[in-house]
């Protein structure tokens, strides 16, 4: 774990560094991609800015009507700002909302053609979390004497941070190569499949995490919402393939 870089006297989190970086790194690749659709890519880029803040608001409001009781007694503190105190559900969605409004409503952009834009850019932030929670120590996993075990607090550990960022990583690389293909930008293929692939890697990798929030009955909640992503994924699959590809009309003789 590499919590903090010195730079002289200068103390930089490093987790909120890989961050900002892997968002710039996500702006990018969907504004290249962006580019390959038609796409202006300063649009692409200042909606991803104008959604990125909003949901890191929207992330931090979350978190603290979450813990409400932490904050109650001191409105000074919902102010401060860490990679451990945001909301991603709510920063997520507000992002998209903002970013989807600017780019469908104002700019009349196609929603499956701004899915395909983005889907790289999604893969690569995924990406750029998970080395984000090693560099910090957050979402570790669960105990274990496996020869690649990394120690923390004590404790021998799954490296459960390095399976999501190797996951992300290679989600990405499938997702790039499916954009190359300009049938599937149209019908925002890289997105449906970046839906799916994401969802099965927490689906399956969820069970190694040593923190997890259980709904009723036991299960664990990003399990569930990783089904419901891969499930949905793959029904709309089908359907937009048969989109892309219809079957020729027969001529009467």
């Amino acid at each position: 774990m590499f919590p903090v870089i010195h730079i002289g006297p200068v103390a930089l989190q490093t987790a909120g560094l890989i961050l900002l970086l892997g968002f710039w790194l996500s702006l990018e690749l969907a504004g290249r991609q962006g580019a390959r659709l038609g796409l202006a890519h300063d649009s692409i880029s200042s909606a991803g800015l104008y959604g990125a803040v909003s949901g890191i608001g929207a992330a931090r409001f979350g978190y603290v009507l979450q813990h409400w009781a932490v904050y109650r007694d001191n409105l000074l503190g919902t102010v401060a700002l860490n990679p451990q105190s945001l909301d991603p559900v709510a920063g997520l969605a507000v992002g998209l909302l903002v970013a989807g409004y600017l780019l469908l409503g104002r700019q009349q952009v196609q929603f499956r053609l701004l899915l395909g834009a983005i889907a790289p850019g999604m893969a690569a932030f995924a990406s750029a979390l998970a080395l984000a929670n090693f560099a910090s120590g957050n979402g570790f996993g669960t105990e274990t004497n496996v020869p690649w075990a990394i120690e923390l607090w004590g404790i021998r550990r799954h490296p459960a941070q390095l399976y999501e960022l190797a996951a992300g990583l290679g989600i990405l690389l499938i997702v790039w190569l499916a954009g190359r293909q300009p049938s599937s930008h149209a019908l925002g293929m890289p997105f449906l499949l970046f839906v799916a692939l994401y969802g099965g890697v927490r689906l399956l990798l969820e069970p190694l995490q040593a923190r997890s929030v259980l709904l009723p009955g036991g299960f664990r909640a990003i399990q569930v919402a990783g089904l419901i992503s891969l499930m949905t994924a793959l029904w709309l699959l089908p359907a937009w393939t048969k989109k892309a590809h219809p079957k020729p009309t027969e001529t009467k003789t």
